[in-house]
């Protein structure tokens, strides 16, 4: 499996791929093609619902890894896929509500929610590796509101004012005291304005 998140009302969604099929490849070998999909469970252990991503591997660009899950506080999935790099929410029914394409150019390594905001934090690689890291901001529309450059972030905690990022190398642990947000989002202030950080 490949992640979970639990929601208030007390369901457990659990991310996983699957074998659908089989097509024939290279040299007339059968190749087998994956879904994605996410259990949902209640917290009897009981499936109360699949919700299968719009995609498997035969076809290319689509959605089918189902690699990083968070629930909003208004109880919707929200699922980024390293794969298509899209950024999906569904409601607790399992019905479909954004699907934002191209969302992130990078890899996600995190992704949790905040009040009335989707927070995605990804690594940026180019020819050399992947030297930096970014958080996204998208409100609950999946309009992304904010970018912040980071140093290879792979882990993010959030309240209603502070977000804390870590690194995997020796950076230190970052904690941003967010007031009003700028009028416009610079490098500078890509949040809203950073009143304390720890460097």
């Amino acid at each position: 499996f490949y992640s979970s998140a639990v929601d208030r009302s007390g369901f457990l969604y659990i991310a996983y791929r699957y074998a659908v099929g089989h097509s024939v490849g290279d040299f007339g070998f059968a190749v087998d093609y994956y879904k994605g999909a996410v259990a949902q469970y209640d917290f009897q252990g009981s499936l109360q619902r699949t919700i299968f991503l719009p995609g498997r591997t035969d076809i290319s660009t689509t959605c089918y890894t189902p690699s990083l899950m968070s629930v909003d506080t208004q109880g919707s999935l929200w699922i980024a896929d390293p794969t298509c790099h899209h950024l999906l929410s569904y409601s607790s029914d399992g019905t479909l509500i954004n699907d934002v394409p191209s969302a992130f150019p990078g890899f996600p390594r995190g992704l949790w929610t905040g009040p009335s905001s989707v927070f995605l934090a990804e690594s940026v690689c180019d020819g050399f590796g992947c030297p930096h890291g970014a958080v996204l901001r998208f409100d609950y529309d999946g309009v992304q509101q904010n970018y912040l450059v980071a140093s290879s972030t792979v882990g993010a905690a959030w309240d209603n004012r502070v977000l804390y990022l870590g690194s995997p190398d020796s950076a230190p642990l970052r904690r941003f005291i967010l007031n009003n947000p700028p009028a416009a989002a610079v490098q500078s202030s890509p949040l809203g304005g950073v009143v304390l950080h720890s460097s």
